[in-house]
This record gives C-alpha cells, sequence and structure tokens, in this order.
C-alpha cells in the first residue's frame, strides 16, 4: 500500500509507492519551455532529487541520504492549455496548477486531442470519436440544408427539387447512422491477462527451476501470461549465444 502527501512544501503531491522491496518517490513539475530543451533522454537535475529527498524525510525516522536514492529518472509529460485563455490568468503557464485532464477541440475540419495520462486513454480516445462524430454529422446537415428543395431552384421538369429531396433523405440517413455506440473494447483483457492466475507464480518456478521466487513473482506480475513466452524466448536466446560462443572458441583453437 502506498501513501501520498499532498501537503508538501509548495503544494505539489508526493507519492510514495513500495516497489520490489524498495520505495518509488515522486514526483516534481518543473516547466521545460521551448522545443529546443526537450530532449529524447530527459534526466532529473540534482535540484529536484533533493528536494524529493527533503519532503520524504519528513515522514522517516532516519533522514535520506543521497546515497540512498540508487535510481533516478524523468520524463516529459504535455500539458494542454485553453488557447483561449487569457494570458494573465492564474493558471496560464503554471505547471503545478494546469490540468492534467485532455481537450478535445476541432481546428480547421481536424479533431485535435491534446493532453491526457496514459491511464485515461480510453476516455480520451472516446471523446475524440464523439468530437468527430458530431463535426462529421453537422457537416452533412449543411450539406442537407444546401441540397434542399428550398434552396433549389427547380426547372421546367421539376428536377432539381426531386434531386434536393433525394440527397436530403440521404444525408438525414447517413447522419443517423452516425451516432456512437456502445464501446467494443472496454471489457477487452489487457495484454498477458489470458493465462493469468494465482497459481502463475509457481507454475512459472516449476517449468523454469532456475528462477528465483522473487524473478518469477515480478515476472508473473509484469507480464502475466506472456511470462512462459518471455521466458522462453530469453532461454532461447542465451543457447544460441552460448552456441556462437562454442563455435568462436572452436575457430580459435582451430
Amino acid at each position: 500500500m502506498g501513501m501520498v502527501d499532498m501537503a508538501t512544501s509548495d503544494g505539489r503531491f508526493l507519492f510514495f509507492l513500495p516497489w520490489l522491496g524498495h520505495t518509488v518517490v515522486g514526483t516534481t513539475d518543473v516547466p521545460v519551455k521551448g522545443a529546443s530543451k526537450v530532449s529524447m533522454r530527459p534526466s532529473p537535475s540534482e535540484e529536484e532529487i533533493q528536494w524529493i529527498i527533503g519532503e520524504a524525510s519528513k515522514y522517516l525516522e532516519v533522514p535520506v541520504r543521497r546515497s540512498d536514492v540508487l535510481s533516478a529518472w524523468s520524463g516529459v509529460r504535455p500539458l494542454a492549455t485553453d488557447p483561449y485563455e487569457a494570458a494573465d490568468s492564474t493558471s496560464a503557464g503554471n505547471v503545478n496548477t494546469a490540468s492534467r485532464d485532455h481537450m478535445v477541440m476541432v481546428e480547421r475540419g481536424a479533431v485535435v486531442v491534446a493532453g491526457g495520462k496514459w491511464t485515461t486513454y480510453r476516455e480520451m480516445a472516446q471523446d475524440a470519436v464523439d468530437r468527430a462524430l458530431q463535426v462529421i454529422s453537422q457537416g452533412e446537415e449543411q450539406e442537407r440544408r444546401q441540397a434542399s428543395p428550398a434552396g433549389g431552384k427547380a426547372g421546367p421538369s421539376g428536377k432539381a427539387a426531386s434531386a434536393g429531396a433525394s440527397a436530403a433523405v440521404s444525408a438525414a440517413a447517413s447522419a443517423a447512422a452516425l451516432k456512437a455506440g456502445p464501446c467494443v473494447t472496454s471489457w477487452w483483457p489487457l495484454v498477458g491477462a489470458n493465462g493469468f492466475d494465482r497459481s502463475l507464480v509457481v507454475r512459472l518456478q516449476q517449468d523454469f527451476p532456475w528462477l528465483e521466487a522473487s524473478q518469477a513473482s515480478h515476472l508473473a506480475a509484469t507480464y502475466g501470461g506472456d511470462a512462459p513466452s518471455v521466458l522462453a524466448q530469453k532461454g532461447s536466446q542465451a543457447a544460441a549465444g552460448e552456441a556462437a560462443a562454442g563455435e568462436a572458441a572452436a575457430g580459435e583453437a582451430a
């Protein structure tokens, strides 16, 4: 079970999460402005590490030392802001108060999704599809009105009015069909869910006797039912490596 501190020195949240006998503590929020400052391999600054150490030490009898930090990593997360929000707004440019929610906008006929998190990807997709259907339906409605008998000029035989009525019926039927149905993926099992049960850890140790209990538990929690395939692939790669090494040694001896 983890813990969260919602009253840090600067108002940011701090999470404590147990992981494989260690504790993961974070996170920080530091603005990154300008494409030139965004790295494909971001790394945390010493200032960020020291901030986490200082905040975490408030809850421990023994203060955390810098040497106690086994690893530190960083990432860049996009934060969506309303492009029409006033520049002098309270939340404008403040990464601590900026929303982690996503935004769905329509720009020049394209549906744009910005912001969000991995944990809300399904909601983001649903909102984007709903917005796209709305845009398409509105476009077809506009076409229907332009093609309606009231907007057409009937010739001697009234063909324009007839064509307009036909177009209106077709557009209305198409718009009616563009209603989002129930989600067909919300109950799909995640990758690795098939074949996962409480006995998976034991089965992994039985099939791979060299596997330690902690390793089996980690693999089962990480890969689920795909853990045996991952281990089998690792085993085949190791065997191939040993064979290659043996052939190289035989060649040197010759």
